[in-house]
């Protein structure tokens, strides 16, 4: 049994995973900067690795199948999971942006069956809890764009266009999450359109619970710790 702890932040673009994720990781930190074990170690999908760095050109690139993309996360997930297990086995706390079930809510958006995506993934390791950080599309696109100063040359027609593929597809991914919330009790879904203080917070509040608790995703609904 691994004497660390594996947490996992997911949602769709624009939830907040990143600056939630980092805030985890500085409170944890300080929470537990006198400890002799239970260090913070911060990742995320795609890895910095070879075929991750593949991975994220793949994503640019937008021309690539859905089943061949989640082949490559699987394939940087083998990696990452290595490297999960040995700061698990150190007796580390592992928060990751993003993980398997990005897998499942995205690519299973774009027709790739989910039993196959588990198949290819069965190597994966199961975090102790999952943060699914659940914001509309409308939301998480309004975030999105804007801070994106790439977007801002487009024409109006333009714009319009790639906002409503955008809001369809992200309705799609949003859907599965919330069917893998439903149906995982280490899931704990997390209203982000709250402020980022408040959404910071509520995660706060079902970590101090379950570190009071020790390791009880295997046994215990974490739905019930918010």
């Amino acid at each position: 049994m691994n004497k660390g702890l594996f947490i996992v932040i997911e949602g769709i673009d624009g939830s907040g995973k990143g600056t939630q994720s980092k805030r985890l990781k500085s409170w944890l930190t300080d929470k537990n900067k006198h400890a002799t074990t239970h260090s913070v170690f911060h990742t995320m999908e795609p890895t910095g690795g070879k075929i991750g760095v593949l991975l994220r050109n793949a994503l640019k690139d937008g021309t690539i199948a859905p089943k061949i993309l989640a082949l490559l996360f699987a394939a940087d997930r083998i990696e990452h999971c290595k490297e999960i297990e040995q700061h698990l086995e150190e007796g580390k706390i592992v928060i990751s942006d993003r993980y398997l079930y990005s897998s499942i809510a995205y690519q299973g958006s774009q027709g790739v069956d989910k039993e196959w995506i588990m198949e290819i993934n069965k190597f994966s390791l199961i975090p102790d809890i999952v943060f699914y950080l659940d914001i509309t599309p409308e939301s998480g696109l309004k975030r999105i764009f804007s801070r994106a100063k790439s977007y801002e040359h487009l024409k109006n027609e333009q714009k319009e266009r790639d906002y409503l593929e955008k809001i369809d597809s992200l309705e799609k991914v949003r859907k599965n999450y919330l069917k893998l919330a439903d149906e995982n009790p280490f899931f704990v879904t997390i209203n982000a359109e709250k402020t980022r203080k408040e959404v910071q917070g509520s995660i706060r509040k079902v970590m101090g619970r379950l570190l009071k608790a020790g390791k009880t995703s295997n046994d215990k609904d974490l739905r019930y710790f918010l």
